[in-house]
């Protein structure tokens, strides 16, 4: 027999650090975006690019183009969303409601999209170290809604 209690107090511990992570994310793809910016106006300056090789110039002119600038602003709005969708999740579990599978897939999606575009972008085994263990905390939430979900139907 499973204990439910055991499973929502579970499911609101790690639904709870889904939050913290993704604020932390979204504070720093804001960040990211100043960098972005500062970059980007910097580049025109003579006194700033003789500080770079040309390698570096062209690295640093490849990471401020417009692909950039919107996966930023991209990555900021799903990890809002994830912060919105995981608040309320938490909401219904207190009242024995319905939960929802949205965060967990957009999580999932957008750590799975960061593995494949490690790949193009220079490979990275801490990127993949990182997104795979947001794949594992996503997983796991999944499985405790899932599970309290399905409670309704086993009783």
């Amino acid at each position: 027999m499973i204990s439910y209690e055991k499973v929502k107090q579970s499911f609101r511990s790690f639904t709870i650090v889904n939050i913290v992570l993704n604020a932390i994310l979204t504070v720093l793809y804001i960040f990211g975006i100043f960098g972005i910016f500062i970059i980007k106006m910097n580049l025109d300056n003579p006194e700033f690019t003789a500080l770079y090789t040309e390698e570096q110039l062209a690295a640093l002119k490849s990471s401020v183009t417009p692909f950039a600038i919107f996966t930023t602003v991209l990555y900021i709005a799903i990890a809002i969303a994830i912060i919105v969708l995981s608040a309320i999740n938490l909401s219904k579990a207190k009242k024995d409601l319905e939960l929802s599978y949205i965060p967990h897939f957009m999580g999932t999606a957008i750590a799975v999209f960061n593995i494949i575009f490690s790949f193009t972008n220079g490979f990275s085994l801490t990127t993949i170290l990182m997104q795979s263990a947001f794949i594992a905390l996503y997983f796991y939430t999944y499985t405790r809604a899932k599970t309290l979900n399905n409670r309704e139907i086993e009783e």
